[in-house]
């Protein structure tokens, strides 16, 4: 793979990880991958999932609720839940 900027290219490099966009196989791999969240989401937790767009939330019922839990359950499945650092 290489990249073009301003009508520059970057050198040749290999990748090996992802799926080319375009690709039949793109969509298969993104629904087996997402499909198993709800069975790793707590119950205490909500989860919404509508074609390649997924919402995760939780009531934070007083100062000692913390949003982190809501990322434990796909951070062990490596799923990096934005804006958790």
């Amino acid at each position: 793979m290489r990249v073009r900027v301003n009508g520059s290219f970057s050198n040749w490099a290999e990748v090996f990880s992802g799926v080319p966009q375009g690709s039949v196989l793109g969509p298969l791999l993104f629904l087996l991958f997402v499909n198993d969240l709800p069975s790793v989401i707590k119950s205490h937790i909500s989860l919404r999932m509508f074609a390649d767009d997924t919402k995760i939330w939780r009531t934070i019922k007083d100062d000692t609720d913390s949003i982190h839990s809501v990322a434990a359950g796909p951070r062990q499945y490596g799923v990096l839940v934005s804006g958790m650092a």
